[in-house]
């Protein structure tokens, strides 16, 4: 297993800033590119199991099995429950009958929040990456992925699968410790101040 680079702090504003444009380009405000985006973690997951597993034996001494259930089955599965449900989840709905707002016959739109920063913890590195990062997807947003330096060798495998099954417009991994996550933290409030 190669080593966890860590990503530049002079590079984390720009790629930020790169990932607020994915998200405005309009690109995941199509249900059917969400699906495909969703498709595409999965795949990165079902293709890459091996490797996810002796990744996750390095870091954690996880056995095979374990990892293969507890990791990689969950996460293809929430995969597959955003996938199916996308559609659902995004169409707009009425709110419960309200005799003050009757009359105004509301509607209830669901709208992406633009870049979303995810944060995974080292104790399920694999799961709490991907399940969130597809709920994410799922809802329209772009992501800034964030995991765990506790976990170098799943942090590396990521960092280095998903600019290859994934729209790098849309999702993006930097791999760090406390100043990288302190700079991402400080540069998605500072922009979202500005916004």
């Amino acid at each position: 297993m190669p080593g966890l680079v860590y990503t530049p702090l002079e590079e984390l504003e720009k790629i930020h800033a790169e990932l607020r444009d994915g998200y405005q380009s309009g690109k995941l405000k199509s249900i059917e590119y969400r699906k495909y985006q969703l498709l595409q973690l999965g795949y990165l997951l079902k293709d890459n199991s091996q490797r996810f597993q002796e990744a996750l034996a390095t870091d954690l001494g996880r056995p095979p099995l374990e990892a293969h259930f507890l990791e990689i089955t969950t996460s293809i599965g929430d995969v597959k429950t955003a996938y199916s449900n996308v559609e659902k989840w995004a169409k707009a709905e009425r709110p419960p009958f309200s005799l003050n707002f009757t009359v105004m016959r509301p509607i209830i739109y669901k709208e992406a929040k633009g870049a979303v920063l995810i944060i995974s913890p080292f104790n399920y590195p694999v799961w709490l990456a991907v399940g969130p990062t597809a709920g994410a997807i799922a809802a329209g947003n772009s992501v800034l992925l964030k995991p765990s330096e506790l976990t170098p060798a799943t942090s590396s495998l990521l960092a280095e699968l998903i600019p290859q099954y994934l729209d790098s417009d849309l999702v993006r991994v930097v791999n760090g410790a406390i100043p990288e996550t302190t700079r991402v933290c400080h540069s998605a409030t500072s922009n979202e101040q500005r916004a």
